[in-house]
């Protein structure tokens, strides 16, 4: 097993089954303690649970890019919404809760230019390394070419490694 699987697999995120994982169920149970104690009834409060809980969720929660697969920090609205598929669609005691965060949803879309200012560490750090890396890969597949070997580059391009 190379490092590469390990920390994919030994991540909190890892896609499909992050429902399973302990970082799921505790902002599972912080959303659903705060709409009980803050919340409910009150559109304002919940929105700022529903967008609070989004910006919580950017730490474990990466969905996979839907043209490539791959997952990669993403805007906060896509993880808010990912993350409360996820809650209000297990079977729930408290219909309540489901609908106060779907109506909240609903409400919050007209502001996801605004919510997704705010950028995750994670995004800050790929974002940096890909502005820093950018130039590396630029000069190295430059000398690939100019050396004329362009074929190690097609080689490596169509492996895949």
């Amino acid at each position: 097993m190379d490092n590469r699987t390990y920390v994919f697999r030994g991540t909190p995120s890892s896609g499909p089954d992050f429902a399973s994982k302990s970082s799921y169920k505790a902002l599972n149970q912080w959303s659903r303690t705060l709409w009980a104690d803050e919340g409910e009834g009150d559109a304002d409060q919940m929105d700022q649970i529903v967008e609070f809980c989004g910006k919580v969720a950017t730490i474990g929660l990466c969905p996979p890019n839907l043209e490539t697969g791959l997952q990669r920090p993403t805007t906060v609205t896509t993880v808010m919404k990912s993350f409360f598929d996820i809650t209000t669609s297990q079977k729930s005691k408290n219909d309540g809760y489901n609908r106060d965060v779907q109506d909240s949803l609903d409400r919050l879309q007209d502001s996801e230019d605004i919510i997704n200012e705010w950028k995750s560490y994670c995004d800050i750090f790929a974002n940096t390394w890909k502005s820093q890396a950018r130039p590396y890969w630029n000069t190295g597949f430059y000398r690939i070419f100019q050396d004329g070997l362009s074929r190690y580059a097609k080689m490596w391009l169509s492996s895949g490694k």
